[in-house]
């Protein structure tokens, strides 16, 4: 955890740079912790949670189609990493 990690080094403030992914965690730290916060710099990432965005985009549309169809072909579910489509 990175409030953890500024307790062990005992960092009193800094400036917070994410990309992709980590812009999240960034955004998610300085809203729990703006006292300990300078600054941010954020790059190649979305202000949305990162599923909420993946959930919005025209390839996963397109993709979940694919998946349906195979499954209404073959008879058989798909399975995408741990969940079931």
């Amino acid at each position: 955890d990175l409030y953890d990690l500024f307790q062990h080094l005992q960092i009193k403030e800094a400036v917070l740079f994410g990309h992709s992914m980590g812009v999240n965690v960034v955004l998610d730290f300085c809203r729990a912790h703006p006292n300990l916060t300078k600054a941010m710099v954020l790059t190649s990432g979305t202000l949305d949670k990162p599923l909420d965005q993946l959930m919005k985009s025209k390839s996963f549309r397109i993709a979940m189609k694919a998946v349906e169809t195979i499954q209404r072909l073959t008879g058989n579910k798909v399975f995408i990493g741990e969940q079931r489509a």
